[in-house]
């Protein structure tokens, strides 16, 4: 299994206009999207449409360079003074599909049953965008929590969220309906 190389993408938006991204490793490779979440995706698109063309035509495939790699080159020293940073994968061409096997809840896979009949879509086409959906999102998510914040173990994520819950749930508990009136805020 090859490894998925990952790209540094810059993310601009200026206000009355549409979310813009554009890759240093490859000049003149832009996208936009009207959220920050679809120029991911149209970026990741872009990308691979660009790797394709390249390959096509047997020219080189640029190796991934590093932030701070494309900062000592100095080409993009504008673009990255007010650029959201991330990272994009390169993913993978459309090859042929494999049978697989997977197990999961059955009222989810209902969910995602009924959700292809209603968008005209397969099974395997959902599980497919939902993998490259996470293969984009888990970057943004990872580059964010890793500002600032130190990782914490599974345990201590999980106590910490069992805390929230508790407080949550006390929270919603400890509110009545004190003057019985219909339709009377709790």
């Amino acid at each position: 299994m090859s490894k998925l190389n990952y790209y540094v993408a810059l993310l601009h938006k200026e206000p009355e206009s549409v979310w813009g991204i554009q890759f240093p490793d490859f000049p003149g490779c832009i996208s936009a999207g009207e959220t920050f979440a679809q120029a991911l995706a149209m970026g990741a698109e872009a990308l691979a449409s660009n790797v394709a063309v390249a390959r096509e035509f047997g020219d080189t495939i640029p190796v991934p360079r590093s932030l701070d790699e494309i900062r000592a080159s100095g080409g993009f020293a504008e673009e990255l003074e007010d650029a959201i940073l991330t990272m994009i994968p390169l993913l993978p061409a459309s090859g042929q599909p494999i049978a697989i096997s997977v197990s999961m809840d059955r009222a989810l896979l209902a969910a995602i049953d009924r959700h292809a009949q209603l968008t005209g879509r397969t099974r395997s086409a959902l599980f497919a965008e939902g993998a490259q959906l996470i293969l984009l999102s888990r970057v943004a998510a990872r580059k964010k929590k890793a500002k600032g914040r130190k990782r914490r173990s599974p345990a201590a994520r999980h106590k910490r969220a069992a805390i929230h819950a508790k407080s949550a749930r006390t929270t919603r508990i400890g509110r009545t309906n004190t003057t019985n009136k219909p339709g009377a805020k709790s």
